[in-house]
């Protein structure tokens, strides 16, 4: 937030990113709007995303409004709800607010964050828009289901039959177990492997996987390597690995990460 987002946002649209993600609870709207305002990157060529927030049920449209005005924006690329409202008609009447604020131009696309499966089919029942976007945590140790359990999660499959882009929120941190994805050993491997870093390597793994990815970096550095992933193309064998990596890592919430799990422990790359 504050002095170090705006920094960090005017890095990162300096570096050729096109793509900010943000949400009323993460309070860093204005931060990211003064960037904006001295960046010389023209707003059709970007993609601003928002999230909805439970709190806002009783006036969406309100939040939004005062949401975007803190942007300096006229319009959100998508908007989310960032999580399941706790009942079936709380959630019918968010999402009706949320196909309002399409229709009326204010918001472009609109998804939802953290459903389960039970909790997308029911929108059948009540919704005129599908949504354009699933996020949940998605990381070589979880594919999105629910948080301690295993893959392959079963959201990804009502995702695919309903044409719903699957997005990766924390795609490195590796929450919510201590061990960032790019400290595993395995990963650290298959980067030496391809001349290339571990986020490098998950990036690029979730990106030809047809799945959205949002990579946080304060580092320049950093942000540039993460950029550079197109070129990166693992073989079937290895992106199968990495793929099968939450089913030997799924764990309760309860326990750490192990965080030498293979016994392969190896020297980071230099």
């Amino acid at each position: 937030s504050g002095d170090a987002c705006e920094h960090a946002v005017a890095q990162a649209l300096a570096a050729g990113y096109e793509r900010i993600d943000t949400a009323g609870n993460y309070q860093n709207a204005e931060a990211i709007g003064r960037a904006l305002a001295a960046s010389p990157t023209a707003r059709s060529h970007l993609f601003i995303a928002s999230m909805a927030e439970t709190s806002d049920i009783a006036n969406v449209h309100g939040a939004v409004v005062s949401h975007m005005a803190q942007l300096g924006v006229e319009y959100l690329d998508l908007l989310l709800v960032h999580a399941p409202p706790a009942s079936r008609e709380d959630r019918a009447r968010m999402w009706a607010q949320m196909e309002a604020l399409q229709e009326s131009g204010m918001v472009r696309s609109i998804g939802v964050s953290n459903y389960n499966e039970e909790q997308l089919e029911e929108m059948a029942e009540y919704a005129n828009v599908v949504p354009a976007v699933l996020q949940v945590k998605h990381d070589p140790f979880h594919h999105g289901a629910s948080l301690g359990g295993s893959p392959p999660p079963v959201q990804w499959a009502w995702c695919r039959v309903n044409g719903v882009l699957i997005e990766a929120c924390s795609p490195l941190s590796g929450w919510p177990y201590p061990q960032p994805v790019f400290t595993d050993s395995i990963m650290q491997l298959i980067a030496l492997k391809y001349d290339a870093t571990p986020a490098q390597v998950v990036l690029s793994w979730m990106v030809r996987r047809g799945v959205a990815v949002i990579a946080r970096s304060s580092n320049p550095q950093h942000m540039a390597q993460n950029l550079d992933i197109f070129a990166l193309v693992l073989s079937v064998e290895d992106a199968d690995f990495v793929a099968s990596l939450a089913w030997l890592t799924a764990t309760p919430l309860s326990l750490p990460l192990v965080e030498d799990v293979y016994e392969m422990a190896a020297e980071p790359p230099r």
